[in-house]
């Protein structure tokens, strides 16, 4: 795994709220790792996620701050059309490869994240959603 990027500061659609911001390439694709509002959690190293049990991932969800954590499998090339949640939602990538964008956005772009990856959605932010074609199992904090 190559580090590309470590900084501190403000994350878009975050407020004033702090993020951590960790790039990481493994593979041909990157992840972004932004920890919960008010937070700011140890990122995880991809090759590091494939040691976690779901009881420990679900545990680190919880010290994130989410009180309403449990885990989600969804079978291959599964599709979320655009839909939104009335929280802040985090999804934690145990296996497989989840993509999302945001269709309301100027200008719209896919994002990848597999396992290690951490997606923060903000509230009533628009998404849609594909898993990969082996699927994908995370860890989602509500």
């Amino acid at each position: 795994m190559e580090l590309r990027e470590f900084a501190f500061g403000k994350g878009e659609n975050m407020g004033s709220n702090p993020i951590l911001a960790y790039r990481s390439i493994q593979s041909s694709y990157s992840t972004e790792i932004l920890p919960a509002v008010g937070t700011l959690a140890s990122p995880y190293c991809q090759s590091e996620m494939a040691f976690k049990s779901q009881k420990e991932a679900e545990a680190e969800v919880r010290k994130w701050g989410f009180s309403h954590v449990f885990t989600w499998t969804d079978g291959p090339n599964a599709h979320y059309p655009p839909h939104d949640h009335s929280g802040l939602t985090t999804h934690l990538i145990l296996r497989g490869q989840l993509t999302v964008t945001y269709p309301d956005d100027p200008s719209p772009s896919k994002e990848t994240f597999g396992p290690g990856g951490r997606l923060d959605v903000d509230a009533r932010r628009s998404h849609e959603v594909w898993m990969g074609p082996e699927g994908c199992t995370y860890v989602i904090g509500e």
